[in-house]
């Protein structure tokens, strides 16, 4: 979670939408998986889900250009001085700078710490750009919490994510606001349903890679929904979980 500087409502539609696209194509690239998210006009929320086995996999170097492409399309990133087309080249020459643009690309991925900074400044530098403003736009680092993934507390901490819209008065219900998970996947988008997989489930057997996409939101649908309907003003989600 991630504040605008001095609390200031500076994040209108077409912010919140580069901080969507910008979320997900430095998800692809850092090999993180977004479970749900929801944008605000003076702060974030991101729920991501790290695999730690994952992180420690050697990433081949086909697969850090599908990272790169991700990320960077068809431009070239000025810190490692090529686009795709010359990346590939140069990895397939190999040699000592091969190496340092493999160990420098790779140092990038499977970290939470470098990730949100990646994220943030990359949004920092479209906002200057586009509004022609200059400075920081983030109030202070980033704040975040571990969560267990087999526990209940993970379905509740989505779930607060994306009912902040709902409590801040911007929409009646999640499926009504366009920039959160929820409001992507009711929409129909079979990427955003798919991420909830990673949500522990009603059936104990399932593991979350088995169970399909549309049944595994359709679990936590009605979970949210079930708060929906008995929230006040005065109660907090982990009050009605």
């Amino acid at each position: 979670m991630s504040r605008v500087v001095q609390k200031r409502f500076l994040i209108d539609d077409h912010g919140m939408k580069e901080l969507r696209r910008i979320l997900r194509t430095q998800a692809a690239f850092a090999g993180l998986d977004v479970i749900t998210f929801c944008f605000l006009k003076n702060h974030f929320h991101v729920l991501l889900h790290i695999d730690p086995e994952r992180a420690k996999e050697v990433v081949s170097d086909e697969i850090l250009i599908e990272r790169f492409l991700a990320l960077y399309g068809t431009r070239r990133s000025s810190t490692l001085g090529v686009d795709a087309d010359q990346l590939t080249m140069v990895l397939e020459r190999g040699g000592d700078r091969a190496a340092v643009i493999r160990a420098k690309l790779t140092a990038r991925m499977g970290d939470i710490s470098v990730f949100m900074r990646e994220f943030k400044t990359r949004f920092t530098f479209w906002y200057n750009k586009h509004y022609q403003t200059v400075g920081t736009f983030w109030a202070e680092r980033f704040r975040s919490v571990l969560v267990e993934p087999k526990s209940s507390a993970l379905k509740v901490v989505a779930a607060y994510i994306d009912l902040n819209a709902v409590r801040a008065g911007m929409a009646k219900t999640p499926q009504d606001y366009p920039y959160c998970g929820f409001g992507e996947a009711a929409s129909g988008q079979i990427s955003a349903q798919l991420a909830y997989q990673w949500l522990p489930h009603d059936r104990p057997h399932d593991s979350g890679a088995n169970v399909p996409s549309r049944r595994a939101f359709s679990e936590y649908e009605c979970f949210v929904n079930r708060l929906v309907a008995t929230m006040s003003g005065t109660k907090r989600v982990s009050d009605l979980a």
